[in-house]
Order: structure tokens, then sequence, then C-alpha cells
């Protein structure tokens, strides 16, 4: 495995272009259509000339497009704000204002709830991109970005906890290691975005695919 987080470390699992990556009430999405879709999302975040690490809001229900769209920002070199839709819609405003989100990727409809001056890049809007060279371009690092997680604020005002690439990766190295392929070979992904856990129940299983 590679130090960097995003696209070095998937590369063996979009290799295996026709197995089944994710399930959902529509239906199942293949690893070539993950990297299709994540490429895609990196592609179009690039095209708004977002710097590396900038903070990009996930704003997203909870279908087969989130976690393409957590490795497409990751792949653009973003880091990734989770944004629950089922959230209030002042503590979606409040978490974009003090994470300093200026890019959102949503959807048409959800698009119509975020502030004026946040841009929106909607899910359906995204065309295909170049694969090679989306791949062949990922500028993380071990040491840079990928995502950001928020306290609960119920004490007071939410505070942001940055996570680096190599926080994550530990993660995955220690779950590779202490489960079998057989035991990650579906799991159920339960847990809000907003929350640390999702990136077990995300990452682990679509980097163990079998």
């Amino acid at each position: 495995m590679d130090t960097a987080y995003t696209t070095r470390f998937f590369a063996r699992q979009y290799a295996r272009q026709r197995q089944i990556a994710l399930r959902d009430d529509a239906g199942v999405m293949t690893y070539a259509e993950l990297r299709e879709q994540a490429c895609a999302i990196a592609s179009s975040l690039r095209s708004h000339g977002l710097m590396p690490e900038t903070a990009v809001g996930v704003y997203l229900p909870r279908d087969r497009n989130l976690p393409a769209a957590l490795i497409g920002i990751m792949t653009a070199g973003c880091a990734y704000l989770p944004l629950d839709p089922r959230y209030p819609q002042q503590r979606i405003e409040q978490l974009i204002t003090i994470g300093q989100v200026q890019c959102v990727i949503t959807t048409r409809l959800l698009a119509e709830t975020l502030p004026d001056d946040i841009t929106a890049i909607c899910i359906e809007d995204i065309a295909l991109a170049d694969l090679d060279h989306v791949l062949n371009n990922d500028p993380a690092q071990s040491n840079s970005l990928a995502y950001f997680i928020f306290t609960s604020g119920s004490t007071g005002v939410p505070k942001g906890v940055m996570i680096e690439h190599g926080n994550a990766l530990s993660l995955l190295y220690w779950a590779h290691h202490f489960y079998s392929s057989s035991q990650l070979a579906s799991v159920a992904f339960t847990t809000s975005i907003t929350f640390d856990l999702s990136v077990f129940e995300i990452f682990v299983p679509l980097s163990a695919g079998e």
C-alpha cells in the first residue's frame, strides 16, 4: 500500500472493474463505475480551481453517489467536510461557515437550500473525465488533509478536527490486519458521515473488496 490514501490505495480495487463495490436501494455500482464517478467529481473540482486541502462540503443523500463523492474530493487533493441533509438547516449553515466552505457537492434539489454565496456542484451535472489524467495526478500525501469531523456542539460552538490521510491510513492498515477479507466483503453503511466511524464503514470494505 502507498502512503497516499485515495487513488493509489484504491488502484488495486479499480482493477476489479466488473465486481460490485457498492449496493443501495437503486441497484449496484461496480468498481469501474465507482472509479469513473470519483474521477469525474475530482475533475470537476479541479476545473473550479480549488487549491489542495480546500474544504469541500458533501451534502448528499445516503446512496451510491456519497462514497464516490468522498473519494473524488480526496482525489482532487481537497478535504471533505460532511453535511448530513437530515440535520437542521441552521446546523448546515453553521458548519459551512466554521469550515470556510466555498464549494459543496450536492444534488439539484438540496442545492436550493444552500446559502447563495456557495458554489454548488450538482452530482447530476458532472460529466465523465479523462480517467488516466485524473488518476495519475493525485496530489494527496500522507500528511495532506483528508477530511474534517466536527464535534456535536451540544455545549457550545462545534469544533472541527482536521484528519490527515496518514491518520485514516492507519485505521485501514489496522482493519486489514485485524479482519479477514471475507469479514469485510459486505459491511453495512449505517453511520452518518458526520461521525468518524463512517470512515471504517465506507473505506475499509471498499479497499478490501473481493
